[in-house]
């Protein structure tokens, strides 16, 4: 059995496929080269990385080693009576290409290559369509995803989510699972975009060579961008259980007055200082923002809070003050800051 060559990451000895053939490199042979390698990344974008390469490699090696078959085995002679060859042709592909974008470029591997995309071609010519197409939308979807790293962070992050988030149960596994009580809906917001991308990942990892794999992850891909549509909008009765876990003082109508009197006249002070002086203290920022927050969480406990454009106003308001904390706390020092103009609390906000 023939193994990686540990001393180059994403390298494996040239005896995987056959021996490479030398030549002379030449200015055309560079020119060349670079077209080959163009080529290969236009089909297999995240090969880019070189532990992606180093993967597939690897998952290469030991498919063959499952199946009982050479490394460097030729297209025509492949035999698997018990399970069909396209996923392996893929992989086979997939894995000389990783090879091609590592090692110098010899004209049997290339031809190699050329055999395995020809024999997709011709056996799977609709799913493969299909299958790069859905592929060029995942990378246009999540560009940053292209890098090795970034998939295998998402894929961690997932299961450590899973754990955190949902309650650990012991029925079947097609049951529907339930998220903790005490879960924040921004919470579920974030699980539902990282599961999309955990099943972005999972096409760019795995590959789909059979058409009813793609329909499968295309059914999972579009329940999941269904979920996280359901949840874009922050419904009434979360929103209010939300600000009372956060503020139970608002539950007085009087408290929900005096924040909103106050949140009010901080935000004309602090204009008034900025009018002045064109900023105001981070302190100061930071203080109003807060206050902010409270205030939309009070006016969401208003007799009219559910109303659809209050709702609305409230979400986009909320969001942006959030980013702005998020960025104040996070520069770590004082200074002066450009007070979100406007956030105009009378002119919505009924007292």
């Amino acid at each position: 059995m023939l193994s990686l060559n540990c001393s180059k990451i994403g390298t494996v000895r040239p005896s995987i496929f056959g021996p490479s053939s030398s030549f002379r490199v030449t200015h055309r042979r560079v020119h060349t080269n670079n077209d080959i390698r163009a080529s290969i990344l236009s089909s297999h974008p995240e090969l880019v990385e070189e532990s992606s390469r180093k993967r597939i490699l690897e998952q290469y090696i030991s498919e063959c080693a499952r199946l009982g078959i050479r490394q460097n085995i030729e297209i025509g002679k492949i035999r698997l009576p018990r399970s069909k060859p396209e996923r392996f042709v893929h992989l086979k592909a997939k894995a000389i290409a990783a090879s091609l974008l590592d090692e110098e470029k010899s004209g049997r591997l290339l031809r190699q290559y050329q055999a395995c995309k020809s024999w997709i071609e011709k056996n799977t010519p609709d799913v493969e369509k299909l299958y790069a197409a859905e592929k060029r939308a995942v990378l246009q979807r999540f560009p940053s995803l292209v890098a090795s790293p970034v998939r295998e962070h998402i894929l961690k992050q997932y299961d450590a989510e899973s754990a955190r988030l949902f309650e650990q149960s012991e029925g079947p596994d097609d049951q529907p699972r339930k998220f903790v009580d005490g879960t924040w809906f921004a919470e579920r917001q974030k699980f539902a975009e990282l599961e999309l991308q955990c099943v972005a990942v999972h096409l760019l990892e795995d590959g789909v060579p059979s058409k009813s794999e793609l329909e499968e992850w295309k059914n999972d891909f579009d329940s999941s961008l269904e979920a996280l549509k359901d949840l874009s909008v922050l419904p009434i009765k979360f929103e209010r259980e939300e600000a009372l876990r956060r503020y139970p003082d608002l539950e007085d109508p009087e408290v929900r007055r005096a924040i909103i009197e106050d949140t009010t006249r901080a935000f004309e002070m602090a204009r008034t200082a900025q009018s002045k002086k064109k900023s105001v203290p981070s302190a100061i920022h930071k203080n109003c923002l807060e206050m902010f927050l409270k205030a939309l969480d009070a006016q969401a406990l208003s007799p009219d809070g559910d109303d659809a454009k209050r709702m609305k106003l409230r979400q986009q308001h909320r969001v942006e003050a959030l980013a702005d904390l998020a960025e104040l706390k996070a520069s770590k020092k004082g200074g002066w800051w450009i007070l979100p103009n406007p956030l105009a609390i009378m002119d919505w906000i009924p007292i």
